[in-house]
């Protein structure tokens, strides 16, 4: 705390970046959810919804948007720790130099 308190600025702006980067996770929920949704809705005001080969379309759509998004969200995640890492060794130069 006292590293983070001392390099408020370097701090900041990377938490800043942070929050920004995490506002992917509301992003990945309204595609994992919207576009089976949408399908849905289309279906529905076209009266085709009940139609079981729609219905599995919809369902490896929704499977496909599951994994493609765990899959988005390991590499965001790996360049979190990489990026927190980076900034730690920053601050932590700097300490090491004053």
């Amino acid at each position: 705390m006292a590293l983070a308190l001392r390099n408020i600025g370097t701090t900041l702006k990377y938490v800043g970046i942070n929050i920004f980067l995490y506002l992917r996770f509301f992003v990945n929920i309204v595609i994992v959810i919207g576009i089976p949704l949408g399908m849905l809705r289309f279906a529905s005001r076209f009266d085709f919804a009940d139609n079981t080969m729609f219905q599995t379309v919809v369902i490896i759509v929704l499977i496909s948007l599951i994994a493609f998004m765990a899959y988005i969200n390991g590499i965001i995640e790996a360049f979190f720790i990489s990026y927190w890492r980076r900034v730690y060794k920053k601050i932590r130069n700097v300490e090491i130099e004053e």
